[in-house]
């Protein structure tokens, strides 16, 4: 039988053997990739916090921007880029909440038809910016 103890210098030697890495892991209700942590907070916005510093870098409004932003900054890369692929983002997104009201609340069909294929449009942009966010994440 494991006793607590061991259990619990096993899990600490696994989390500081991760904090070298740049992996994202999640701690409680944070994720954290090295020196940084992501937050959401009450507006549904994701912080990034530098905790040598103790100070917020950042807030964005998706998790997938968040980490590749933080890798980014790992890297140091420049944050410009992904930024405004987050602002794109969330353009798109409620841009698809709104074709996507408009067609289950309208009785007109062409108009419908035109929602559904502005649907389709936001669609299509939103997974060529998770693409581009992608190779921050994974490059």
């Amino acid at each position: 039988m494991i006793s607590k103890k061991i259990a619990k210098d096993l899990e600490d030697v696994i989390e500081n053997g991760i904090r070298d890495l740049d992996i994202p892991y999640v701690s409680q209700n944070s994720i954290r990739i090295k020196n940084y942590v992501i937050r959401k907070n009450k507006k549904g916005e994701y912080n990034i916090f530098d905790i040598s510093e103790n100070r917020r870098l950042f807030s964005v409004n998706f998790k997938y921007t968040a980490i590749a932003l933080t890798k980014a900054l790992i890297k140091g890369k420049s944050t410009n880029r992904i930024l405004q692929l987050d602002a794109d983002l969330l353009k798109h997104y409620n841009d698809s909440l709104f074709y996507k009201n408009s067609m289950i609340n309208s009785k007109d069909n062409s108009y419908r038809e035109v929602r559904e294929i502005r649907l389709d449009i936001a669609h299509n942009y939103t997974k060529q910016i998770k693409r581009q966010l992608e190779s921050y994440i994974f490059g």
